[in-house]
């Protein structure tokens, strides 16, 4: 990844790392930092924080001083300019939690990026909300976007507990992986890339061995994830082995995907070969379309339990859903982490 990502920025990109809270976005940064500020890059450090979000241009306070306006743009162009002169190449500007950026920062390194002063490397939560100037900052023409993450396969399969140890040892406090599934919207439906259920089972035992360190320091929203984990990956067990829903799946009722294309789909597992209906055949009207016979007739076929998948996203609904399921979750909650 950090081959990839120095590419990109070599061939002009910027780059913005997404993952979850504490999943070593930060880390694998400072790798990519520390080895462009070894060839001789100018190196650009910007951190910014909950405390220093309030305070317009804070974080950048080493690059514009006291300017503010239009003269901290003109501010912060000389000191990356006089960067510029002391290396061998275009500054490289990192910003460690650009989610929590004020607006007044984001506008400024905006500027710097589309007129080409620097090379821009961030990190933002992937669940995070983002002020409007971030946002624009994030969709600028030339911006890339890596997330971190594992999916479990019959390809990484016997390599998990290397690379569970990896992300291990970047020191996260949490760790998002899924199993792969053979999905109708990936056409796919004949490769076999989805362990059985003995090799799932060792696979997520490594990653709960993981939560399990460190889970008293755990704040609320953690205890609450690894809970609602714990619960999936029994599930998910459950539904390899014995290849049927084994709690009532809500795919089509409690939430629902709609393609670039305006097909609204119950999962995308089924995809395409269930498609609920399209926008246009209704005239935009989504009730109309969700109300509709073939609706209607997707839902039934899925309440047969024809179906069966770990899908992570719907099963985490179909958690909230059943009783005995989130109970479990609650138990996991207060009594054993």
């Amino acid at each position: 990844m950090v081959a990839d990502v120095r590419s990109r920025l070599d061939g002009d990109r910027h780059v913005v790392i997404t993952g979850a809270a504490g999943l070593g976005k930060t880390r694998v940064a400072q790798e990519i930092i520390d080895r462009y500020a070894a060839s001789g890059t100018p190196v650009v450090r910007v951190v910014a924080s909950p405390a220093s979000a309030p305070v317009p241009l804070a974080p950048l306070a080493a690059l514009v001083g006291d300017a503010i306006g239009i003269e901290a743009m003109n501010a912060a162009r000389r000191s990356v300019a006089a960067l510029a002169r002391q290396g061998s190449s275009r500054p490289l500007l990192s910003v460690d939690d650009l989610h929590l950026l004020d607006e007044a920062s984001a506008i400024v390194i905006h500027q710097l990026l589309t007129t080409g002063t620097v090379r821009v490397l961030a990190t933002v939560r992937s669940s995070a909300a983002c002020p409007p100037a971030v946002d624009r900052l994030r969709q600028s023409t030339g911006v890339d976007h890596v997330e971190l993450g594992t999916i479990i396969s019959n390809w990484n399969i016997n390599d998990i507990e290397e690379i569970a140890a990896f992300v291990g040892g970047l020191g996260p406090d949490s760790y998002r992986n899924e199993i792969a599934e053979q999905r109708s919207e990936m056409f796919n439906l004949d490769d076999p890339i989805t362990p059985d259920a003995d090799q799932y089972r060792k696979a997520v035992d490594v990653f709960i061995r993981q939560m399990q360190v460190g889970k008293k320091n755990n704040v609320f929203f953690q205890r609450l994830n690894h809970a609602f984990r714990l619960v999936y990956y029994d599930l998910a067990v459950r539904i390899l082995k014995e290849r049927r829903q084994v709690i009532p799946c809500y795919a089509g009722i409690s939430n629902a995907h709609m393609t670039p294309y305006g097909d609204i789909w119950p999962c995308c597992t089924l995809g395409y070969d269930k498609s609920m209906g399209n926008m246009r055949d209704f005239d935009y009207n989504f009730t109309a379309l969700w109300n509709s016979s073939k609706a209607k007739e997707v839902r039934h076929y899925i309440r047969q339990g024809i179906c069966h998948c770990p899908l992570a996203n719907q099963m985490y609904s179909n958690i909230l859903m059943h009783p005995p399921s989130l109970m479990k979750a609650t138990k996991y909650l207060l009594f054993e982490q």
